[in-house]
């Protein structure tokens, strides 16, 4: 698997465990907008499982890279974030595109 659209899928249809094994391979994403889609899949499936710290780190890097589907961090995935100070914090802040 080399292709972002197969991971993302991945991660969207739920199947946690092979989209871990794509990223643990390290997926080759090139373009930017590409990127930033994959961060912030990277960062919902951390926020699904808990694990907030590294859910922020993704989530950081998808806005940094131009992600501006903001609509979706209302998903039930994110309630958990949408509660930490850092979460606020990010949201507060006027991104710009690295």
């Amino acid at each position: 698997m080399n292709h972002p659209e197969t991971m993302l899928r991945l991660v969207r249809d739920r199947q946690e465990t092979l989209a871990k094994e794509a990223i643990s391979r390290g997926y080759n994403v090139r373009r930017v907008e590409e990127r930033a889609t994959y961060h912030f899949y990277l960062a919902k499936l951390y926020a699904k499982g808990g694990r907030n710290e590294l859910a922020m780190q993704y989530l950081r890097k998808a806005l940094e890279e131009g992600f501006k589907e903001k609509k979706k961090l209302e998903e039930p995935e994110f309630a958990a974030l949408r509660e930490l100070p850092e979460y606020k914090e990010l949201m507060a802040k006027e991104q710009r595109v690295l």
